[in-house]
């Protein structure tokens, strides 16, 4: 067994500077797919039964008269009478009001173009923005948050525009919302805000809204008989998901067919690649894919409903002591969760159409299960839940998994009470179901489903506080949370080691304060003004407070500037006061005492600066419509929800969003609606509120690429400059997608996703295409940067698996302005069918998940990864892989076994995998006095036939066969599951180590291990470590501060490099060194590489080490295509005759460059290498599957040098 440090993460090979694991550089390795799987899943809204959430008593009607719009359509339908019973579902209700109070709003709906009042849209006030507000309402159905929770999200209120487009809110609670209007053809333009208060000052306020479309149809049965009754829906499918976000069209409308399958759903964004699904009592969940949808037009559709199969199976628990036999258990909860995305969207409505009850016996009978693969979810009052995963369900057909059998484990048993001791009743209960830790790498969803299962709720406390909360999964500490109407919320640790018997678990309720907002400069009452503040007791329902920082927020209107906000949680707590034309002003250490009130306090607002502009496209013609955001100077965005509003709430992840989310998809969301500010007809925009200092200012549209940032000081007095922001399209990114043999791959998603540097303020964005039928992809709007590129085709269910089985990679940079071409080659069509079963100690496997390397690819990455499922019988499928050397890893649960793989060229090949067995044991001790060193680091290297090609293959493959482990009080360490071969171990400090520079690594110590053989009795003796000073100079011997210092062995047996950087007296000092010669090479900006060799490193102290930089020659290389300049281009140059360890130097610069966009082609097709020392040096050049080699070439004199190359 390893034996990882408590509390760190068990490593298995080692990282070249990020410290990942191999399942870390797997998770790492699929992240593009896993970005366009989240932003399907998680920004795609759920339909079914939910759609119908009861809101209680009929609404009182606010707003025009025409507020109670009919099912068939309003003013703006252009239906006349429809007999079609569908209307369009978003997260609308009824004309009226949900919220009341004495707040008011009023505005106008206006067409985007012409400026013209629309009549008949509806017009929504949401307390999120509305596609956020959909996820955030299907997060907590499916989290099993039911009941008045749940109803959180829909609507504050909702109205109809009148003729001219006027619409007014009245009666309504205050707070700062979100408008979302949207017609039977007009959809929203952006999410748009407003404040509500008494006075209307919010208002008037104008909601932009654009031409839609609309779909109709039929929903037919195998026979063509019409299905009557069914749900349909309407959504951006997978391969539009990404462009629909950045568009801010993301988007589903939900109707319902009439007597004769009929239906229609109107106000439909314009555009491509909309998938239509339906589901109902008389079918299976079917869909209907890449549906056009045009302005003012409405698109006909036909949907053939697919027959539905069933599911069989017993639920049994433990077994009685002393018998072998289960018991079978009544009453369980099983349902099914499917496989693929594309019927996961509705799994909520799958979840219910599926639920079933086991009988006395324990058996049960799931219909209408979509056909496929389904996963099997079953649960059971005193038991924990599980899964069978991969039951294929034909249509019509019948499955049978057998025994589903249930497991236990410990019981919290407790009070709750307040501070005086008293009992909480109806306290909500929550704790996870599973052990994430222990998942194998299955990508079902099923396990983050299990509450979601139909008739399941967590536990309330009963009317003496009193409660049983598990049983819980995996080991101790487990977490219980704790929510109740008047409580703050509790999160309570327990180790049933140290905590036996009922426990008690006290909740507090809040304090308040009060308190008078003036302003710093007029002393004078500032009377209307926002109060933020996330740490609050919910004191009823749609009160903010962590469960509901947006119902209304805090909104003040008095005219003596007074406020009084209650319910903040005890401690010391920060509120921050925002109020129109002045800076935000925090407030911290607030002392709040449960049920006391802090008076006396005084926030002092002081005015705002302004921001002006237009924004202009590329023609200087004025752009309406765009959203203008402004950044502070490290690139933190000063619009959207503030952090005070989110922290501590299930809602933080909006400020994730805010923080790190392309500028494109976090507007297209809504989340920058708040201080932002939307252009008018001439362009036209303003940003109020600012403080002092640097302010970047972006500008967004729907048609164009960001605008690049425009940076301004804002000086207090001072006024600001006039700013004018330019869209441009953009740059193009397009290609071809091939199999091995040539022949075109449709069908297939390209993937895009730019690379964080340091002028990115860590913001990447994000592209998407799909191939067609010849293989042609293309991307527009592509903002200038390098991206990693992800190629995957799914299969007609969309599994996951189905991605990940067929998953590429490349890398490519795209110009300011400008086409780019990349073509791709799917390594997984028309490839080798590998297939077999994975066997450990002679015996199948069940379950986990295989992983295959190739780190030798024709990409620019060099790096190939794909990914399989392990069934229980141990069988797995790879549908293709190129031939080739793969490295396999297998991982269940925490376990990982990894062994190296030959793919010959055939159609196919069984290749049954045999986990290797090997071990090596030993003990790492102070070669001085021969004491156990715990905590130390161990690293073990297997010899590989391959060293890796491209930008990431060479530096992954030497380090995909590492092996970590951490020595424990005895200095022992030990690594199971090693193939036989030749071992090389080094042992060095860890991070943990104290102090770190106390010891250096040891000697390489080489084993020869032998199939299933164990090595034991080793012992690594580490010596002191050695120290080097030096200083870095320029030629002129003036010290050089921020350079680079970089420790280079001589020899190849180092399995890591050393970096320091130089102080401002050029001063640099390296410590924990390993006795030997060293080369050192220092790197600053703007001039040469300057390269020491053959420095001694020992225990005593070196003579003065000078390294001097000077200017050197400046190397450029002019990448060509056919003779014409190929942008996007990058290129590496290397010393000839350099070390492993310099050649990895070389890559990790080069990969740092790249990803910073240094070392790429510009639009003229030149590569810019700066200044290089003399020397013999090499030069690679490429731009997708192009390549240019420049073997050697000589540079010896100052003159700059520009060579060529041609791509091929």
């Amino acid at each position: 067994m390893r034996s990882p440090l408590p509390n760190s993460p068990r490593s298995r090979p080692t990282p070249f500077r990020a410290g990942r694991t191999a399942g870390g550089l797997a998770i790492a390795s699929v992240a593009l797919l896993a970005v366009l799987i989240a932003l399907y899943l998680w920004l795609r809204p759920t339909a079914g039964s939910e759609a119908a959430t009861d809101l209680g008593p009929a609404l009182p009607q606010v707003g025009s008269s025409t507020a109670l719009g009919s099912l068939q359509g309003g003013p703006d339908s252009g239906l006349g009478t429809s007999p079609i019973e569908s209307a369009s579902l978003r997260v609308g209700a009824s004309p009226g009001v949900r919220l009341a109070g004495d707040g008011v709003l009023e505005g106008r709906v206006v067409d985007v173009d012409t400026g013209q009042g629309i009549g008949g849209v509806t017009v929504d006030l949401l307390a999120l923005p509305p596609l956020v507000g959909v996820e955030v309402s299907r997060f907590l159905q499916l989290g099993s948050f039911r009941g008045d929770i749940q109803r959180r999200t829909a609507p504050i209120a909702t109205t109809v525009s009148s003729s001219d487009g006027g619409f007014a809110f009245a009666g309504v609670r205050r707070g700062r919302y979100f408008l979302n209007a949207h017609g039977d053809f007009h959809v929203p333009l952006a999410p748009v805000t407003a404040r509500v208060v008494p006075s209307g000052a919010g208002g008037p306020v104008e909601v932009p809204v654009r031409a839609g479309g609309a779909v109709a149809g039929v929903v037919l049965d195998g026979d063509g008989r019409p299905v009557p009754g069914a749900e349909v829906a309407i959504y951006q499918g997978i391969t539009s998901i990404v462009d629909a976000l950045r568009r801010g069209d993301a988007t589903l409308v939900q109707g319902r067919t009439d007597r004769s399958g009929r239906f229609q759903l109107v106000g439909v964004p314009p555009g491509a690649g909309y998938d239509l699904s339906g589901w109902g009592a008389q079918m299976a969940l079917s869909h209907t894919l890449d549906i056009s949808v045009r302005a003012g037009e409405t698109t006909e559709v036909e949907l053939r409903a697919r027959e539905g199969g069933k599911v069989r199976g017993v639920v049994v628990g433990e077994s009685e002591e002393g018998s072998e036999l289960a018991l079978p258990i009544a009453g369980a909860l099983v349902g099914a969760v499917p496989r693929g995305l594309r019927d996961l969207t509705f799994v909520a409505s799958v979840l219910e159409r599926t639920a079933s009850k086991t009988g006395a016996d324990g058996s049960f009978t799931l219909g209408g299960v979509p056909p496929g693969e389904v996963d099997v979810v079953a649960w059971a009052p005193g038991h924990l839940p599980l899964h069978r995963a991969g039951v294929a369900v034909a249509p019509g057909g019948s499955a049978d998994v057998g025994e589903l059998r249930l497991g236990t484990g410990p019981i919290l048993r407790g009070r709750v009470v307040d501070t005086a001791g008293q009992p909480i009743p109806d306290v909500r209960l929550r704790w996870d179901m599973v052990d994430w830790r222990s998942l194998d790498l299955d990508f079902s969803f099923a396990p983050f489903l299990y509450q979601a299962l139909d008739e399941f709720l967590f536990p309330t406390t009963d009317a003496d506080g009193r409660f049983e909360a598990g049983p819980f999964a995996g080991r101790p500490a487990y977490e219980l949370w704790l929510l109740a109407t008047g409580f703050g919320w509790e999160r309570y640790r327990w180790d049933p080691a140290r905590e036996a018997g009922e426990v008690e678990i006290v909740l507090t309720r809040g304090g308040a304060v009060e308190g008078i907002v003036i302003d710093s400069e007029r002393a004078k009452p500032v009377t209307s003004f926002t109060i933020e503040s996330s740490l609050r007791v919910e004191e009823a329902f749609d009160a903010p407070s962590p469960l509901n920082p947006f119902s209304g927020g805090a909104e003040v209107e008095h005219p003596e500037g007074r406020f009084r906000l209650d319910g903040l949680l005890p401690g010391p707590r920060s509120i921050v006061v925002s109020a129109e034309g002045y800076r935000a002003e925090r407030i911290s250490d607030l002392a709040i005492v449960e049920g006391e009130t802090l008076k006396g306090v005084i926030v002092k607002l002081k005015p705002g600066l302004s921001l002006t502009g237009t924004v202009v496209d590329a023609q200087g013609q004025p752009v309406g419509g765009a959203v203008v955001v402004p950044f502070d100077d490290r690139g933190r965005a000063l619009s959207g929800p503030r952090r005070e509003a989110l922290e501590d709430t299930p809602l933080e992840f909006l400020d994730e969003l805010r923080r790190r989310a392309p500028v494109d998809i976090a507007t297209g969301l809504g989340v920058f609606a708040s201080g932002s500010d939307l252009t008018d007809a001439a362009g036209r925009f303003e940003l109020t509120g600012l403080a002092p200092g640097t302010v970047e200012v972006t500008a967004v549209h729907r048609d164009h690429a960001p605008s690049s940032a425009e940076l301004v000081v804002l000086v207090e007095g001072e006024e600001a400059p006039d700013l004018t922001l330019e869209l441009r399209l953009g740059s193009t990114i397009e290609g071809r997608v091939t199999d091995l043999r040539g022949g075109p791959v449709p069908g297939a998603v390209v993937l895009a996703a730019r690379a964080p540097n340091r002028g990115s303020g860590g913001r990447t964005g994000v592209y998407q295409s799909t191939t067609d039928a010849g293989g042609d992809y293309r991307m527009d709007n592509v903002v200038a940067g390098s991206y990693f590129v992800a190629l995957t085709r799914g299969d007609e269910a969309l599994d996951p698996m189905s991605f990940l089985s067929s998953l590429g990679f490349d890398l490519v940079t795209v110009p300011t302005e400008g086409t780019v071409r990349l073509d791709l080659v799917d390594r997984s069509a028309a490839a080798t069918r590998v297939y077999g079963v994975v066997r450990g100690g002679g015996q199948a496997v069940s379950g986990g998940g295989l992983l295959a390397f190739d780190f030798d690819g024709d990409n620019l990455l060099g790096l190939d990864v794909k990914i399989t499922r392990v069934g229980a019988d141990g069988a797995y499928e790879f549908p293709g892989l190129a031939p080739g050397t793969y490295r396999f890893l297998y991982q269940s649960g925490r376990n990982e076994s990894a062994l190296e793989v030959e793919v010959p060229e055939l159609p196919e090949v069984r290749l049954d995998v045999d986990l290797p067995s090997g071990r090596i044991e030993g003990k790492v001790v102070d070669a001085r006095t021969g004491d156990p060193l715990e905590r130390f680091e161990v690293t073990a290297r297997r010899e590989r036939s391959s060293q890796g090609q491209g930008l990431l293959g060479g530096l992954l493959a030497r380090q995909s066969s590492d092996e970590n482990d951490y020595t424990d009080a005895e200095g022992a360490f030990a690594f199971d599951d090693l193939e036989p071969g030749t071992w090389t171990l080094v042992a060095r400090p860890s991070r943990w180590t104290r102090p770190s520079g106390s010891f250096a690594p040891s000697e390489p110590l080489v084993v020869e291990l032998g199939d299933g053989r164990t090595e034991s009795g080793l012992r690594i003796e580490l010596d002191a470590g050695a120290s080097l000073e030096g200083w870095v100079v320029d030629e002129y011997g003036a010290p050089v501060p921020g350079a680079d210092v970089t420790v280079v062995p001589r020899g190849d047996g180092s399995f890591d490099l050393r970096v320091t950087e130089t102080d401002a007296q050029g001063r640099f000092t390296l410590s924990g060194l390993a006795a030997g010669l060293v080369d050192l090479v220092a790197e600053v900006a703007d001039l040469a590489p300057a390269r020491l060799e053959n420095v001694t490193v020992g225990p005593e102290p070196t003579g003065r080490i000078e390294i001097v930089v000077t200017r050197g020659t400046e190397l450029r290389v002019r990448a060509l295509v056919d003779g014409a300049p190929a942008p996007g281009a990058v290129g590496r140059v290397e010393r000839v005759g350099s070390n492993p360890a310099e050649r990895q130097r070389v890559a990790e610069s080069l990969f740092r460059g790249v990803v910073d966009g240094r070392g790429v082609a510009g639009t003229d097709g030149v590569l810019d290498f700066g200044r290089v020392a003399p020397g013999r040096y090499r030069v690679e050049v490429s731009r997708g599957s192009l390549r240019a080699v420049l073997e050697e070439f000589e540079v010896d004199g100052p003159q700059p040098l520009l060579l060529r190359v041609d791509l091929r």
